[in-house]
């Protein structure tokens, strides 16, 4: 194992030196390589909280519904589904709630793609509530 490490490097060492200007090739986007986030900004606030939440779905033929929720544990609950067009949906998309009770929430975004298993992003936030 260490002499195929050694001869790769001898090679890497032999390339690079025959060639100054190293060619730089682009990464190229793997196909159903969608990525989907969420966030809640403030991370952390005090009750009643008003919270921003932006989710986001890279745009792909295959995108058919994002779904998302923030939940408590304690019984604040809210979540919405949002129906997507392929290729043509909007990629972001940003809520606001007002009057968020205390507690630590738990944020999850679910894109269900057509013909693929659906893509999962987690977030969080902290409403600090008065004792």
């Amino acid at each position: 194992m260490r002499l195929f490490f050694a001869v790769a490097l001898l090679l890497c060492a032999v390339g690079c030196a025959s060639n100054p200007k190293p060619s730089v090739v682009p990464a190229q986007p793997k196909p159903h390589d969608t990525q989907v986030w969420i966030k809640a900004s403030p991370a952390q606030s005090f009750a009643p909280g008003w919270i921003h939440i932006r989710i986001h779905a890279d745009a792909a033929p295959e995108n058919r519904l994002l779904s998302w929720m923030c939940d408590s544990g304690d019984g604040m609950r809210f979540s919405s589904d949002i129906q997507l067009d392929g290729e043509k949906a909007q990629q972001t998309f940003d809520v606001e709630r007002k009057g968020v009770t205390g507690g630590e929430y738990e944020c999850v975004a679910a894109l269900s793609r057509q013909g693929l298993s659906p893509i999962y992003a987690h977030g969080k936030f902290i409403v600090i509530a008065p004792e």
